[in-house]
């Protein structure tokens, strides 16, 4: 059986893609989105803790990436990359990103409904006399 390294994404953007180009001229944008979880807390109530996931898009996909705003919801496939690095100051880095192979955009920040209200509607009530008209 062959390995499998494929990860699913449906969550918010927390920052807008970044767009460079590679010194071969390649597209890449880079974004972040947060998944969230509940967790129990030690009063036994539940607590939503957001998991941040840094986004890599290539070539067309960067393109597309690129009408994506903060507040967005979006579903992101693609392949877990690891890498290891010394920064300028000497210190051993680790880091872990999403290299996308699909991007859909869910729902733009713009198009979250509203909630009118958070109490129930009231339905009007004809009475006449002692008696109450009831509509079924």
């Amino acid at each position: 059986m062959a390995d499998v390294n494929t990860i699913m994404l449906c969550g918010r953007v927390g920052k807008s893609p970044d767009l460079r180009q590679t010194g071969t001229g390649k597209k890449v944008a880079t974004l972040s989105v947060a998944t969230n979880r509940s967790v129990r807390t030690a009063s036994g109530d539940w607590d939503e803790v957001a998991e941040w996931h840094r986004v890599v898009c290539w070539e067309q996909l960067a393109d597309r990436a690129m009408g994506i705003d903060t507040g967005d919801k979006v579903f992101v496939s693609g392949q877990l990359r690891y890498s290891r690095w010394t920064d300028s100051g000497g210190a051993k880095r680790f880091g872990c990103e999403v290299v996308a192979s699909k991007l859909d955009l869910l729902l733009k920040k713009l198009d979250v409904p509203k909630p009118e209200s958070s109490a129930p509607p009231v339905e009007a009530v004809d009475e006449v006399g002692d008696e109450v008209n009831i509509p079924f």
